[in-house]
């Protein structure tokens, strides 16, 4: 996502008074983008009252970027282990923090459990598909924006390629002038 849209997205945030939730990542990896701890940063000085929760695989981190992206002004992040072996390794990092910041660092062993309730669409063929589908409404829609990182709003996260496209986020927008 480009810094201007970023930005656009923020102050459109900190114009309504925004409460809720903001994750700075999608379906990617999102501590290889360098800007993040910036980016963090600028939402917690310009959207004061959201909360920022941020999920990563874990291959990027160190106890230094995570103390940095705490500092910045994360209120969570959500590790996902892959099996036994990642774990422990981020268990140990989590470890080295005072119980404060343990407590804001959440390592998931996702390796326990089928995946198949979250198959990103039925995209992943690795992952194993329902037999059945849900019968449970999906509330997300309701609940959840996912932009893109070309501005492009898309009604379902589990969208991987971006196949329901409903909107583009842009400035004359929000300002009202489709």
């Amino acid at each position: 996502m480009s810094d201007e849209l970023f930005r656009s997205i923020v102050e459109e945030l900190a114009a309504i008074n925004y409460e809720g939730r903001v994750s700075l990542f999608e379906t990617n990896e999102p501590l290889t983008d360098v800007r993040l701890p910036f980016m963090i940063r600028h939402v917690r000085a310009r959207v004061p009252r959201c909360w920022q929760l941020l999920v990563t695989n874990g291959d990027y981190l160190t106890a230094p970027l995570a103390s940095e992206l705490l500092d910045a002004g994360l209120d969570y992040l959500f590790i996902s282990s892959y099996n036994e072996v990642h774990y422990r390794h981020m268990r140990s990092i989590v470890r080295r923090f005072p119980a404060h910041r343990r407590a804001r660092m959440i390592v998931v062993p996702q390796y326990r459990h089928s995946f198949a309730t979250d198959n990103r669409s039925g995209h992943l063929p690795h992952i194993e598909v329902l037999s059945t589908p849900l019968v449970e409404p999906c509330g997300r829609v309701n609940e959840v924006l996912y932009v893109k990182p070309g501005g492009q709003v898309v009604s379902c996260f589990g969208d991987y390629f971006n196949e329901q496209k409903k909107a583009r986020v842009t400035r004359e927008r929000s300002a009202g002038r489709e």
